[in-house]
């Protein structure tokens, strides 16, 4: 996939602390650079999930940034550097970030001309009528491979020699520092010189009205989404903390845009609720956007928020995604744990699906997020969430990209199990004091690690694979002290661009139901008997008809262990008398493969 993420600090503004795009290209996903210092001064560092977090310099807070990622290269472009000499376009080789994913940086990115070119002016005018000093475009090419072009404007017009061909054009015009117009046009033919003519007096403002009056605007998006003739999708998006001062705009369309659709998001509210809003609009970019929003289009769900340390804070993101390759980008905010809150979803969405994520922090970061794949929303009603509630263990279900958890492509083996997911089944990790990986093949070892996890080369043949990854904290932790996975299964070449992964499983604890066992610090309320529930997963699909897990519990961490009687998906537990600590061992075995884990000190029980 061709991602093109653009982050504007706009009218209210900052760059938002977490921008994420997913790699196309897995093998790259072990990181080799801390870190990027941009020439502007811009520090660019590894995100989550394979994306960039962008920090500007001093006094650049409201700096536009293009985040450009076309196969394993990725730039970071500062709107600001634009050079002269290149007609119109500039050579961003010094701001090539693809060393943060294992790529060595090119020496260019400029490519030879090409014949059939023609002159492309760029005529600009802000939302006063003068000639625009600061407008921004992009133009990606759409009926054949080709260079993506950036158009800077500073003096009202442009005119750059471009391949004739046809394109989707977007850009911006900022008229000052509270006034930005976005825009697009989804389809745009050269077949010879050409003048284009953006008048951003033309855009119209953005007004999305919720049913509780005190909801204030927390961020907007508005995304362009165009197919490619490679059968990739170029994406563009502009994010702003706010809706004061955009406006969106259209240029018309050359002919009819095909696959080309566009996303409007916004988030309102306050600490106690949220409208997470989002509508997918195929066939065209809107010029302004309205919407008033009703009970009756909204699903609501009551999440609840636990905290592993006494006296942290949390943050939360929510992600829009229009479609299951898109980039996502998100706002955070922040609440002392343990916490509730309200989320209002719209069901008239139009197939764009939320992520969510969760940090717990006491000054360091704890971990890093569970992720969680809402799904589209399609009906109205309320339901409940539980977020970093106990017991935190392996969670390898709904994986959110191919090579998740634990994957090969030919004699590569990926091992990236979330051994810290919560009991709800969100995917996490953790700050560890140390770390182990063992592969083995036929009974002998062919790869270790003192980490938890890695990238492996394998023998091609056919063989039967035992890993075991384990992973020890220190404090302030209490809970889920040290968390071991040990999967067997049978692998061999995967030939061709595809993943393989094997059907391997995860057994999460104390899912989240009214009456769930385990408080929010991982505590069993008083008793000597809990009902345990449990969900299993498999990073693959869905887990095989009949397939029981065995659960064992043990009171003295770890050195003895009892079999626990199991029905349905709860585990019954026995508790000895006074207090202390509860480990959980289980062990699924389905289709060939079978899966083992151990969690020491899961919870804690007593008066």
């Amino acid at each position: 996939m061709r991602t093109i993420t653009k982050v504007l600090g706009g009218p209210v503004a900052v760059i938002l602390a977490l921008i994420l795009v997913p790699l196309e290209e897995s093998k790259a996903s072990t990181l080799s650079k801390e870190a990027v210092t941009l020439p502007t001064g811009d520090r660019v560092v590894p995100g989550r999930a394979g994306g960039l977090q962008v920090t500007p310099a001093p006094g650049r807070e409201r700096t536009p940034y293009i985040v450009r990622r076309t196969g394993r290269r990725t730039h970071v472009l500062p709107a600001d550097v634009a050079q002269p000499g290149h007609g119109g376009r500039f050579d961003p080789a010094p701001f090539d970030v693809s060393g943060l994913f294992g790529a060595e940086p090119a020496a260019s990115d400029k490519r030879p001309a090409v014949a059939g070119t023609a002159a492309l002016t760029v005529r600009a005018i802000d939302r006063l009528g003068r000639p625009a000093q600061d407008g921004e475009f992009f133009l990606t090419r759409t009926d054949a491979p080709g260079e993506d072009l950036y158009v800077a404007v500073r003096d009202g017009v442009t005119t750059v020699e471009v391949p004739m061909g046809s394109y989707v054009l977007t850009g911006s015009v900022q008229t000052g520092p509270a006034e930005i117009t976005w825009l697009a046009q989804p389809r745009l033919v050269v077949t010879g010189t050409r003048e284009i003519i953006v008048d951003a007096r033309a855009g119209r403002p953005v007004s999305v009205t919720v049913p509780r009056p005190t909801a204030r605007p927390l961020f907007l998006e508005v995304r362009s989404m165009a197919p490619l003739a490679d059968g990739q999708l170029a994406e563009e998006a502009f994010y702003t903390l706010g809706t004061d001062g955009v406006t969106l705009l259209q240029l018309p369309p050359d002919g009819p845009t095909g696959g080309y659709a566009s996303m409007v998001s916004v988030l309102l509210g306050e600490d106690a609720y949220v409208y997470a809003l989002a509508w997918r609009l195929p066939g065209g970019f809107p010029t302004g956007f309205a919407r008033t929003v009703t009970g009756r289009s909204l699903a609501t769900v009551v999440a609840t928020h636990g905290a592993q340390v006494a006296g942290s804070t949390a943050v939360k993101t929510l992600f829009p995604r229009p479609s299951a390759v898109s980039a996502v980008v998100g706002r955070s905010l922040s609440y002392a744990l343990p916490f509730t809150r309200t989320e209002y979803y719209n069901t008239d969405s139009g197939g764009v699906d939320w992520q969510a994520t969760v940090d717990e922090f006491d000054g360091l970061p704890h971990e890093d997020p569970y992720d969680g794949l809402l799904g589209t929303l399609s009906g109205v009603g309320t339901r409940t969430e539980a977020w970093n509630m106990a017991v935190h263990g392996p969670a390898l279900g709904d994986p959110d990209l191919v090579e998740q958890w634990i994957s090969r492509n030919g004699d590569t083996m990926v091992v990236a199990p979330r051994l810290f997911g919560d009991g709800a089944g969100h995917a996490g990790l953790s700050r560890l004091r140390a770390g182990r990986t063992v592969l083995s093949r036929n009974g002998s070892v062919v790869a270790e690690s003192a980490e938890a996890g890695g990238n492996f080369t394998v023998p091609a043949a056919p063989g039967r694979y035992r890993l075991e990854v384990s992973a020890t904290r220190a404090a302030p932790f209490t809970l889920s002290t040290t968390v071991t996975g040990v999967w067997t299964f049978d692998s061999g070449h995967v030939a061709g661009p595809d993943w393989w992964r094997p059907h391997l499983h995860s057994v999460s604890f104390a899912a989240p139901r009214d009456a769930a066992p385990l408080g929010a610090d991982g505590t069993a309320p008083v008793g000597r008997t809990v009902a345990l529930p449990f969900r299993v997963a498999a990073q693959d699909g869905p887990v095989g008809p009949g397939v029981t897990p065995v659960i064992e519990v043990s009171f003295d961490d770890g050195a003895s262990w009892r079999q626990v009687a199991v029905s349905g998906q709860v585990a019954t537990v026995r508790h000895p008398a006074g207090s202390g600590f509860v480990s959980l061992r289980a062990r699924v075995a389905d289709g060939g493969t079978v899966s083992e884990q151990t969690v020491i000190r899961a919870y804690r029980y007593g008066p």
